[in-house]
């Protein structure tokens, strides 16, 4: 499914686009609400600057682009949540680094170029990919690219065995269905992307419905689910695709 499409990085929810690194989902500073509730979790933003820098190199990329919920408060940024971001930021092997707006990410501006959550469009190798988060609509020039890239799902395959569930972080690949009421002007393959953050939690899309306006209003067709190694899962049901 992925074949000349973009490189994802095995094993883990990212992938290469050129020498753009792409993940989404990061959910920076969640421990702080964690920490609200009782639960005593470590600061995240250190291992995922590891993380992200070890795929730079590994994938052989120069710039970064975050597809939405860079942080995690919805409603604001904090001093203790904005200084996590900008040490964040500090660490990265990049300064090149632009995030897609999600509905987590306000108050951001003035840390990295903020791009609009109606998406951006890019161009490779005369094929075009539209990059949004996915709690909004897309713009009309983002909707008409080849290839769809959003994340804000944080999708899960769930499994099930004689000795109990269990989840696994995956990617969906599937096609929009053409809808000329939502400006969906024929079948497009999206690409959802898995939360890179590790206590960002997620939707078991095999068993659940996923959310935003792409799933609420049935315009996604043929979703499959793919491991982060990329082997086949299965195949999404169809009423929640």
């Amino acid at each position: 499914m992925y074949k000349n499409v973009l490189k994802i990085a095995f094993g883990e929810a990212a992938a290469a686009l050129g020498k753009i690194l792409l993940v989404a989902d990061l959910h920076l500073g969640i421990e702080l609400e964690l920490r609200e509730k009782g639960i005593n979790a470590r600061q995240q933003w250190q291992s995922c600057a590891r993380r992200i820098n070890i795929l730079l190199k590994r994938m052989r990329c120069s710039r970064l682009i975050i597809l939405g919920d860079a942080k995690h408060d919805v409603y604001g940024c904090d001093i203790e949540e904005r200084t996590m971001f900008r040490r964040f930021l500090d660490a990265l092997d990049t300064k090149d680094v632009a995030i897609v707006k999600g509905n987590h990410d306000s108050h951001l501006e003035g840390t990295a170029p903020i791009i609009p959550a109606t998406g951006i469009r890019l161009d490779d190798a005369g094929v075009s990919y539209g990059l949004f988060h996915g709690h909004a609509w897309p713009s009309k020039d983002v909707l008409a690219t080849d290839i769809l890239l959003t994340g804000h799902q944080h999708p899960l395959y769930e499994f099930k065995d004689k000795a109990g569930r269990w989840s696994e972080k995956c990617w969906i690949s599937a096609e929009t269905k053409a809808n000329k009421k939502f400006g969906v002007m024929g079948r497009r393959r999206v690409i959802i992307f898995p939360a890179f953050g590790i206590l960002s939690g997620g939707i078991r899309l095999n068993t659940e419905r996923g959310i935003g306006p792409f799933f609420e209003n049935k315009l996604l067709r043929k979703a499959t689910a793919f491991s982060l190694e990329g082997a086949p899962l299965g195949a999404l049901p169809s009423p929640r695709s």
